[in-house]
């Protein structure tokens, strides 16, 4: 199968599928799918300032430097995310008495409200993190249009929901731009 799907690609005049793709490359992708840039979310660490690498699909590619987009503990961001892995676990209490067929004691998950709390504060204050950090300024490379971003968020930031970036006056970055996200290799 393998051998074939080279063949079928050779003969439709594909270049190697494992080489990277240069900008004319992208450009072209971007252009198919009716996005005007690819953007590449580089967190910053120390005293390193966070990245936006944009290759558009029009025009020669840039990048963008993001002062507060680090992910330190601390920080905004962080909060969330121990909120997010502490929500995501599952805590277990016994119920006495009760047994399984097998003998085992039954155990029950409980929900934990005090977390539920924390994640919700979490996820408020990283909205407005998220846009003052990175959706701010990258929708601000765009100031009289609706961009149409195919967003890569590299390491701990595919965990956040930039989508949610939120404004001052309140205007989530979702309802600014046309997002969509991949998966950084």
């Amino acid at each position: 199968l393998r051998a074939e799907v080279w063949r079928s690609l050779a003969a439709a005049g594909a270049t190697d599928p494992l080489d990277v793709p240069g900008p004319d490359d992208i450009a072209q992708a971007l252009t198919a799918i009716g996005a005007d840039a690819l953007v590449y979310l580089i967190p910053g660490h120390g005293y390193r300032p966070g990245h936006a690498v944009i290759a558009p699909a029009t025009g020669p590619p840039a990048f963008l430097t993001l002062p507060e987009l680090r992910l330190e503990a601390g920080l905004d961001v962080e909060r969330y995310l121990a909120a997010l892995s502490a929500r995501t676990k599952t805590g277990e209490q016994d119920k006495p008495g009760e047994r399984d067929k097998t003998g085992e004691q039954d155990r029950t998950l409980v929900a934990a409200e005090p977390e539920e709390d924390e994640f919700a504060r979490s996820l408020d204050v990283l909205c407005d993190w998220a846009w003052r950090a990175a959706m701010g300024p990258l929708l601000g490379k765009w100031p009289d249009a609706v961009p149409r971003l195919v967003l890569v968020p590299v390491g701990e930031l595919a965990r956040l929901p930039l989508a949610a970036a939120r404004r001052a006056d309140g205007a989530y970055a979702v309802q600014l731009s046309v997002l969509s996200r991949a998966e950084a290799a």
